[in-house]
């Protein structure tokens, strides 16, 4: 799974806040908006498998499987910074 490539690495760590099982995850910031990242995510190649997307007012999420493994990408705008938008990726079994 490629990471967002106008991101940078702001933590990972092993529990996911979705309460999903997730393996790993990395959380990113980016100046772009969450527009621009869900549809990074949505055009990739080879594109996810079993792909579901949602939005509500202040983040959205794109989610799907591609080689056997599970993927989950959150972005939402930074409360303390609204030029940054935060990006988690969850990488599960």
């Amino acid at each position: 799974m490629p990471l967002y490539p106008r991101a940078i690495v702001h933590r990972t760590a092993q529990d996911a806040l979705s309460n999903a099982k997730a393996n790993r995850v990395l959380r990113l910031q980016t100046t772009d908006s969450i527009e621009q990242v869900l549809a990074f995510y949505k055009r990739l190649s080879p594109p996810m498998r079993q792909l579901e997307t949602g939005k509500n007012d202040n983040s959205g999420y794109v989610s799907g499987k591609r080689k056997g493994v599970a993927f989950s990408v959150e972005a939402q705008r930074n409360e303390h910074f609204p030029s940054l938008t935060n990006v988690e990726v969850e990488i599960a079994d």
